[in-house]
Protein backbone atom coordinates (compact mmCIF):
# COMPACT_ATOMS: atom_id res chain seq x y z
CA UNK A 1 0.00 0.00 0.00
CA UNK A 2 1.37 3.39 -0.62
CA UNK A 3 2.28 5.69 2.03
CA UNK A 4 -0.38 8.51 0.69
CA UNK A 5 -3.05 5.95 1.25
CA UNK A 6 -2.28 4.89 4.71
CA UNK A 7 -1.84 8.33 5.87
CA UNK A 8 -5.38 8.77 6.26
CA UNK A 9 -5.87 5.98 8.65
CA UNK A 10 -3.11 7.50 11.08
CA UNK A 11 -2.93 9.76 13.89
CA UNK A 12 -0.24 11.36 15.62
CA UNK A 13 0.02 12.06 19.33
CA UNK A 14 2.17 14.55 20.79
CA UNK A 15 2.96 14.59 24.16
CA UNK A 16 2.73 18.19 26.16
CA UNK A 17 1.13 17.84 29.39
CA UNK A 18 4.57 17.47 31.40
CA UNK A 19 6.22 19.91 33.51
CA UNK A 20 9.50 19.80 32.14
CA UNK A 21 11.20 19.92 35.58
CA UNK A 22 14.77 18.65 34.64
CA UNK A 23 14.75 21.80 32.17
CA UNK A 24 13.71 24.30 34.65
CA UNK A 25 11.34 25.86 32.18
CA UNK A 26 8.46 24.72 30.14
CA UNK A 27 10.05 23.66 26.92
CA UNK A 28 6.67 23.05 24.53
CA UNK A 29 6.33 26.90 24.97
CA UNK A 30 10.68 27.46 24.68
CA UNK A 31 11.00 29.56 21.31
CA UNK A 32 13.21 28.48 19.13
CA UNK A 33 13.80 31.70 16.17
CA UNK A 34 10.23 32.35 15.44
CA UNK A 35 8.68 29.08 16.64
CA UNK A 36 7.82 27.46 19.67
CA UNK A 37 8.96 23.98 20.06
CA UNK A 38 5.50 22.42 20.31
CA UNK A 39 4.58 24.22 16.59
CA UNK A 40 7.60 23.09 15.28
CA UNK A 41 7.20 19.50 16.02
CA UNK A 42 3.41 19.22 15.36
CA UNK A 43 4.40 21.02 11.74
CA UNK A 44 7.09 18.22 11.39
CA UNK A 45 4.11 16.04 11.27
CA UNK A 46 1.96 18.11 8.83
CA UNK A 47 4.08 18.37 6.88
CA UNK A 48 4.54 15.15 6.42
CA UNK A 49 0.37 15.03 5.42
CA UNK A 50 -0.57 13.96 9.12
CA UNK A 51 -3.80 14.89 9.10
CA UNK A 52 -4.82 14.24 12.48
CA UNK A 53 -2.57 15.52 15.37
CA UNK A 54 -3.76 14.80 19.08
CA UNK A 55 -1.93 17.02 21.90
CA UNK A 56 -2.47 15.60 25.12
CA UNK A 57 -1.98 18.75 27.35
CA UNK A 58 -1.74 18.88 31.11
CA UNK A 59 0.29 21.74 32.97
CA UNK A 60 -0.47 25.05 31.45
CA UNK A 61 -2.69 23.84 28.54
CA UNK A 62 -3.87 27.18 27.75
CA UNK A 63 -0.37 27.89 26.57
CA UNK A 64 0.02 24.87 24.02
CA UNK A 65 -3.21 26.09 23.06
CA UNK A 66 -2.20 29.61 21.74
CA UNK A 67 0.71 28.08 20.01
CA UNK A 68 -1.17 26.09 18.24
CA UNK A 69 -3.84 28.43 17.74
CA UNK A 70 -3.41 28.74 13.99
CA UNK A 71 -2.66 25.05 13.57
CA UNK A 72 -5.50 23.05 11.19
CA UNK A 73 -5.89 18.99 12.06
CA UNK A 74 -4.59 19.51 15.98
CA UNK A 75 -7.51 18.40 18.34
CA UNK A 76 -6.31 18.57 22.11
CA UNK A 77 -7.04 15.87 24.73
CA UNK A 78 -6.31 17.06 28.58
CA UNK A 79 -5.23 15.10 31.28
CA UNK A 80 -6.21 16.10 34.38
CA UNK A 81 -4.26 13.71 35.94
CA UNK A 82 -1.09 14.92 34.36
CA UNK A 83 1.00 15.18 37.23
CA UNK A 84 0.79 11.58 38.30
CA UNK A 85 3.25 10.75 35.22
CA UNK A 86 4.06 10.40 31.94
CA UNK A 87 2.14 6.92 31.33
CA UNK A 88 -1.08 8.81 32.22
CA UNK A 89 -0.81 11.16 29.08
CA UNK A 90 -0.01 8.53 26.81
CA UNK A 91 -2.99 6.60 28.03
CA UNK A 92 -4.86 10.26 27.57
CA UNK A 93 -3.74 10.45 23.91
CA UNK A 94 -4.48 6.84 22.97
CA UNK A 95 -7.72 7.09 24.21
CA UNK A 96 -8.69 10.14 22.01
CA UNK A 97 -7.29 8.19 19.00
CA UNK A 98 -10.89 7.06 17.86
CA UNK A 99 -11.77 3.79 15.84
CA UNK A 100 -10.64 2.83 12.75
CA UNK A 101 -7.30 3.89 13.04
CA UNK A 102 -4.41 1.47 11.59
CA UNK A 103 -1.60 3.34 14.03
CA UNK A 104 -0.51 6.13 15.36
CA UNK A 105 2.74 7.83 15.55
CA UNK A 106 3.99 8.80 19.29
CA UNK A 107 6.56 11.93 19.83
CA UNK A 108 7.50 13.94 22.84
CA UNK A 109 6.52 17.84 22.45
CA UNK A 110 10.24 18.95 22.80
CA UNK A 111 11.31 16.37 19.94
CA UNK A 112 11.21 19.11 17.41
CA UNK A 113 14.19 17.84 15.61
CA UNK A 114 13.56 15.22 13.65
CA UNK A 115 12.39 15.07 9.53
CA UNK A 116 8.81 15.00 7.64
CA UNK A 117 10.95 12.07 5.59
CA UNK A 118 11.46 10.19 8.98
CA UNK A 119 7.83 9.63 9.48
CA UNK A 120 7.52 8.77 5.53
CA UNK A 121 10.12 5.93 5.95
CA UNK A 122 8.38 4.64 9.48
CA UNK A 123 4.54 4.42 7.41
CA UNK A 124 7.06 2.79 4.93
CA UNK A 125 8.06 -0.12 6.78
CA UNK A 126 4.54 -0.25 8.97
CA UNK A 127 3.16 -0.72 4.89
CA UNK A 128 5.78 -3.22 4.44
CA UNK A 129 6.27 -5.25 7.38
CA UNK A 130 3.01 -4.84 9.39
CA UNK A 131 5.04 -4.84 12.62
CA UNK A 132 3.45 -4.11 15.55
CA UNK A 133 6.31 -0.62 16.13
CA UNK A 134 8.17 0.72 13.80
CA UNK A 135 11.22 2.61 15.66
CA UNK A 136 13.88 5.18 13.75
CA UNK A 137 17.23 4.23 13.93
CA UNK A 138 20.02 6.59 13.26
CA UNK A 139 23.95 5.44 13.78
CA UNK A 140 23.59 2.76 16.00
CA UNK A 141 20.60 4.65 18.41
CA UNK A 142 17.98 2.17 18.12
CA UNK A 143 15.08 3.77 19.38
CA UNK A 144 14.89 7.23 18.34
CA UNK A 145 11.62 9.45 17.92
CA UNK A 146 8.53 9.39 16.96
CA UNK A 147 7.89 5.64 16.77
CA UNK A 148 5.17 4.18 14.98
CA UNK A 149 2.67 2.04 17.03
CA UNK A 150 0.05 -0.26 15.32
CA UNK A 151 -3.64 -0.40 17.04
CA UNK A 152 -3.11 -3.81 17.62
CA UNK A 153 -1.40 -2.45 20.62
CA UNK A 154 -3.54 0.12 21.59
CA UNK A 155 -5.93 -2.14 24.33
CA UNK A 156 -2.99 -3.25 25.81
CA UNK A 157 -1.42 0.46 26.65
CA UNK A 158 -4.87 1.40 27.88
CA UNK A 159 -5.45 -1.78 30.73
CA UNK A 160 -2.03 -1.28 31.56
CA UNK A 161 -1.64 0.21 35.21
CA UNK A 162 -1.15 4.08 35.57
CA UNK A 163 2.00 3.77 37.54
CA UNK A 164 3.79 1.39 34.61
CA UNK A 165 5.04 2.67 31.59
CA UNK A 166 4.82 2.64 27.79
CA UNK A 167 8.33 0.84 27.78
CA UNK A 168 7.18 -2.20 29.53
CA UNK A 169 4.52 -2.39 27.29
CA UNK A 170 6.65 -2.04 24.21
CA UNK A 171 9.03 -4.36 25.31
CA UNK A 172 6.26 -7.20 25.00
CA UNK A 173 6.96 -6.68 21.54
CA UNK A 174 10.31 -6.11 21.15
CA UNK A 175 10.35 -9.50 18.78
CA UNK A 176 7.98 -8.63 16.38
CA UNK A 177 9.36 -4.41 16.25
CA UNK A 178 11.11 -3.48 13.28
CA UNK A 179 14.21 -0.70 13.06
CA UNK A 180 14.29 1.85 9.90
CA UNK A 181 17.38 3.03 9.49
CA UNK A 182 17.03 7.10 8.89
CA UNK A 183 19.80 10.11 7.70
CA UNK A 184 18.24 11.80 10.38
CA UNK A 185 20.41 13.12 13.35
CA UNK A 186 17.01 14.62 14.66
CA UNK A 187 15.66 11.37 15.63
CA UNK A 188 17.98 11.15 18.59
CA UNK A 189 17.71 14.58 19.73
CA UNK A 190 16.19 15.94 23.12
CA UNK A 191 15.95 18.89 25.45
CA UNK A 192 16.29 17.54 29.00
CA UNK A 193 19.26 20.08 29.92
CA UNK A 194 19.59 23.66 28.57
CA UNK A 195 23.43 22.06 26.80
CA UNK A 196 20.83 19.77 24.42
CA UNK A 197 18.26 22.98 23.73
CA UNK A 198 21.24 25.29 22.72
CA UNK A 199 22.21 22.46 20.58
CA UNK A 200 18.40 21.53 19.18
CA UNK A 201 18.53 25.35 18.42
CA UNK A 202 21.61 25.27 16.40
CA UNK A 203 20.40 22.16 14.26
CA UNK A 204 17.05 23.23 13.16
CA UNK A 205 18.35 26.66 12.74
CA UNK A 206 20.79 25.07 9.87
CA UNK A 207 18.54 22.87 8.81
CA UNK A 208 16.45 25.80 8.09
CA UNK A 209 18.85 27.64 6.68
CA UNK A 210 19.35 24.71 3.75
CA UNK A 211 15.66 24.81 2.86
CA UNK A 212 15.35 28.81 2.69
CA UNK A 213 18.24 28.97 0.55
CA UNK A 214 16.85 26.26 -1.59
CA UNK A 215 13.48 28.07 -2.32
CA UNK A 216 15.49 31.29 -2.65
CA UNK A 217 17.67 29.70 -5.55
CA UNK A 218 14.35 27.88 -7.02
CA UNK A 219 12.75 31.42 -7.22
CA UNK A 220 16.06 33.06 -8.77
CA UNK A 221 17.73 30.80 -10.57
CA UNK A 222 14.94 30.12 -14.09
CA UNK A 223 17.37 27.71 -15.86
CA UNK A 224 16.85 23.75 -14.86
CA UNK A 225 20.39 23.30 -16.10
CA UNK A 226 21.67 25.70 -13.56
CA UNK A 227 19.54 24.87 -10.67
CA UNK A 228 21.08 21.70 -11.39
CA UNK A 229 24.74 22.94 -11.25
CA UNK A 230 24.03 24.39 -7.80
CA UNK A 231 22.52 21.27 -6.38
CA UNK A 232 25.79 19.33 -7.35
CA UNK A 233 27.97 22.52 -6.40
CA UNK A 234 26.50 22.32 -3.05
CA UNK A 235 26.79 18.94 -2.27
CA UNK A 236 30.79 18.26 -3.34
CA UNK A 237 31.40 21.63 -1.59
CA UNK A 238 29.93 20.21 1.57
CA UNK A 239 32.17 17.43 1.21
CA UNK A 240 35.00 18.88 0.95
CA UNK A 241 34.32 21.34 3.59
CA UNK A 242 33.41 18.81 6.13
CA UNK A 243 37.05 16.80 4.72
CA UNK A 244 38.78 19.50 5.61
CA UNK A 245 37.08 20.53 8.43
CA UNK A 246 38.46 16.94 10.09
CA UNK A 247 41.87 18.65 9.55
CA UNK A 248 41.12 20.82 12.82
CA UNK A 249 40.23 23.56 11.13
CA UNK A 250 36.69 25.52 12.17
CA UNK A 251 34.75 25.90 8.85
CA UNK A 252 30.73 26.53 8.60
CA UNK A 253 29.96 23.80 6.62
CA UNK A 254 26.06 24.36 6.56
CA UNK A 255 27.58 28.30 5.11
CA UNK A 256 28.84 26.44 2.69
CA UNK A 257 26.40 24.24 1.16
CA UNK A 258 23.77 27.25 1.67
CA UNK A 259 25.98 29.45 -0.27
CA UNK A 260 26.73 27.24 -2.96
CA UNK A 261 23.28 26.93 -4.02
CA UNK A 262 23.16 30.70 -4.21
CA UNK A 263 26.32 31.19 -5.52
CA UNK A 264 25.16 32.11 -8.57
CA UNK A 265 21.60 33.64 -8.33
CA UNK A 266 22.87 36.81 -10.38
CA UNK A 267 25.23 36.29 -13.04
CA UNK A 268 27.20 39.32 -12.09
CA UNK A 269 29.54 38.75 -8.65
CA UNK A 270 28.33 42.06 -7.68
CA UNK A 271 24.53 41.76 -8.27
CA UNK A 272 24.64 39.00 -6.51
CA UNK A 273 26.01 40.04 -3.29
CA UNK A 274 23.85 42.87 -3.09
CA UNK A 275 20.98 40.61 -3.89
CA UNK A 276 22.15 38.68 -1.05
CA UNK A 277 22.72 41.31 1.37
CA UNK A 278 18.86 42.69 0.69
CA UNK A 279 18.18 38.84 1.48
CA UNK A 280 19.55 39.07 4.89
CA UNK A 281 22.21 37.17 4.38
CA UNK A 282 25.29 38.89 4.76
CA UNK A 283 27.76 36.06 4.96
CA UNK A 284 26.26 34.43 1.79
CA UNK A 285 26.22 37.83 -0.23
CA UNK A 286 29.87 38.10 0.85
CA UNK A 287 31.28 34.56 -0.63
CA UNK A 288 29.42 35.49 -3.64
CA UNK A 289 30.81 38.56 -4.36
CA UNK A 290 34.40 37.15 -3.60
CA UNK A 291 33.81 35.30 -7.29
CA UNK A 292 34.92 38.79 -8.58
CA UNK A 293 38.11 38.47 -6.84
CA UNK A 294 39.56 34.80 -7.18
CA UNK A 295 43.00 36.22 -6.85
CA UNK A 296 42.13 37.21 -3.21
CA UNK A 297 41.23 33.50 -2.11
CA UNK A 298 44.30 31.85 -2.63
CA UNK A 299 45.89 33.80 0.19
CA UNK A 300 42.88 31.59 2.35
CA UNK A 301 42.58 28.77 0.63
CA UNK A 302 40.65 27.41 3.95
CA UNK A 303 37.56 30.06 3.99
CA UNK A 304 34.10 29.01 3.12
CA UNK A 305 34.54 31.46 0.00
CA UNK A 306 37.47 29.50 -1.43
CA UNK A 307 35.85 26.26 -0.89
CA UNK A 308 32.40 27.25 -2.71
CA UNK A 309 34.81 29.19 -5.36
CA UNK A 310 37.06 26.25 -5.93
CA UNK A 311 33.95 23.82 -6.19
CA UNK A 312 32.19 25.56 -8.58
CA UNK A 313 35.44 25.99 -10.74
CA UNK A 314 35.27 22.10 -10.54
CA UNK A 315 32.12 21.71 -11.50
CA UNK A 316 32.29 24.52 -14.47
CA UNK A 317 35.25 22.89 -15.64
CA UNK A 318 37.24 26.36 -15.22
CA UNK A 319 41.00 25.41 -14.86
CA UNK A 320 41.88 28.91 -13.99
CA UNK A 321 45.31 29.69 -12.89
CA UNK A 322 43.46 31.31 -9.39
CA UNK A 323 41.46 27.50 -8.75
CA UNK A 324 44.95 25.20 -9.60
CA UNK A 325 46.55 28.19 -7.21
CA UNK A 326 44.01 27.57 -4.30
CA UNK A 327 43.71 23.65 -4.85
CA UNK A 328 47.48 23.54 -4.74
CA UNK A 329 47.54 25.28 -1.35
CA UNK A 330 44.65 23.29 -0.06
CA UNK A 331 45.70 19.95 -0.91
CA UNK A 332 48.85 20.79 0.55
CA UNK A 333 47.62 22.12 3.95
CA UNK A 334 45.09 19.09 4.28
CA UNK A 335 47.68 16.54 3.52
CA UNK A 336 45.62 14.69 0.97
CA UNK A 337 43.46 15.96 -2.66
CA UNK A 338 40.52 16.92 -0.95
CA UNK A 339 38.42 17.63 -4.19
CA UNK A 340 38.98 13.56 -5.73
CA UNK A 341 35.99 12.33 -3.79
CA UNK A 342 36.71 8.61 -2.15
CA UNK A 343 38.10 7.96 0.45
CA UNK A 344 41.91 7.60 -0.95
CA UNK A 345 44.32 9.71 -0.26
CA UNK A 346 47.06 11.22 -2.26
CA UNK A 347 49.68 13.02 -0.57
CA UNK A 348 51.61 15.22 -2.51
CA UNK A 349 55.62 15.35 -2.57
CA UNK A 350 56.49 19.02 -3.10
CA UNK A 351 59.98 18.79 -4.71
CA UNK A 352 62.15 21.80 -3.67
Amino acid sequence: MQVSEMLSDITAVVLAAGYSSRMGEFKPALMIGQDSVIDLTVGNFVSAGIKDIVVVTGYRAEDIGSALYFRDGVRFAHNAGFDAGMFTSVKTGVSAIGEGRRAFLLSPADCAGFAPSTVTALIEEFGRSGAPVVYPEYDSRRRGHPSLISAEVIPEILTEPDESNLRAVLSRYDGRAAQTRVDDPGVTMDMDTPEEFERMCGYIGRRWDRDTALALAMQKIASQTELCSAVITAELAYRAANALRNSKLMIDVELVYAASLLYRVCDDPADAMSFLFSQNLPKHGQIAGAREHPEKLAADPMSEAAIVYLTDSVIREADSPEALEIKNVADAVAGHDVFAGGEEHHHHHHHT
